[in-house]
């Protein structure tokens, strides 16, 4: 007497579930690694504005006063007393390197230039991400922590934002160190290396004594918007690294590629 299998039958649901039950463990591992990641980046924003608030309001509210933080205050006379016409307008040229136009068309140049040398758009949303961290970090610490302008002539005169932390500096600084950063990933070239060591250095140091010179921050600011900015493209590369689909074989092929490059 021959059977027939009825579609409901246990049986027949046991014997095709089976690459269902295979392929669970992998999809539920990675929605559980998205789900993990999507709270990363508010984490960091979190943590390091925690960190630069509270920096902020111990130099403005514990320290002030006391050495060396109290010649700070003599270090911006001593540079606006070396102003002359021609400095002043090396430090315009020099401070707006980091503005903020000045700032967002490099980043679409380089966001642009990313994505075609490597054909993915991995590097270019990470200097995206970076200058995002970034400027959210400032802008929480500068106002909560309203620390006034050093008391001299401010060449950029009066500002929306407050001293505390140099938001030129931070972005410079979080800028160039990403992109050296990616360089360092993708080449093994000296001279491209050394190129990117070179823009993360001499950039940022040109913002930070322009920012001085013109009388718009106080040493331990700018100190402070440089630290901001080297935490914020280091918790960035993090970020991307585990959020980055390192762990499929085209990824990994990919990277190494680059690597030889």
């Amino acid at each position: 007497m021959i059977t027939h299998e009825e579609p409901g039958n246990p049986a027949h649901q046991s014997s095709t579930a089976q690459p269902n039950d295979t392929a669970q463990p992998r999809s539920t591992t990675a929605t559980t690694h998205r789900s993990g990641l999507r709270h990363v980046p508010l984490g960091a924003y979190v943590a390091l504005s925690l960190v630069w608030t509270g920096l902020g309001l111990l130099l403005t509210r514990v320290l002030d006063g006391v050495q060396p933080f109290s010649t700070e205050d003599d270090v911006n006379r001593w540079f606006a007393r070396q102003r002359t016409a021609r400095r002043d307008d090396l430090s315009l040229i020099g401070s707006d390197l980091a503005d903020t136009r000045v700032k967002i068309l490099l980043a679409l140049v380089v966001v642009a230039a990313f994505a075609i040398a490597w054909r993915r758009w991995h590097e270019s949303v990470q200097i995206a991400a970076v200058l995002l961290l970034e400027v959210a970090v400032f802008g929480t610490a500068q106002q909560l922590v309203d620390r006034p302008r050093p008391p001299v002539e401010l060449l950029d005169g009066q500002l929306p934002t407050s001293s505390f932390p140099s938001g030129h500096v931070a972005a410079s600084v979080a800028f160039y160190v990403t992109i050296a950063m990616v360089v360092f990933a993708h080449t093994r070239r000296t001279w491209a290396r050394w190129a990117g060591i070179t823009l993360a250095v001499v950039v940022p140091s040109i913002v930070l004594v322009s920012r001085l010179y013109r009388g718009m921050h106080h040493v331990s600011d700018v100190a402070a918007g440089a630290l901001l900015g080297l935490a914020a493209a280091m918790v960035t590369q993090r970020i991307m690294r585990s959020a980055s689909p390192a762990g499929t074989a085209s990824q990994v092929g990919a990277d190494r590629r680059l690597e030889h490059r």
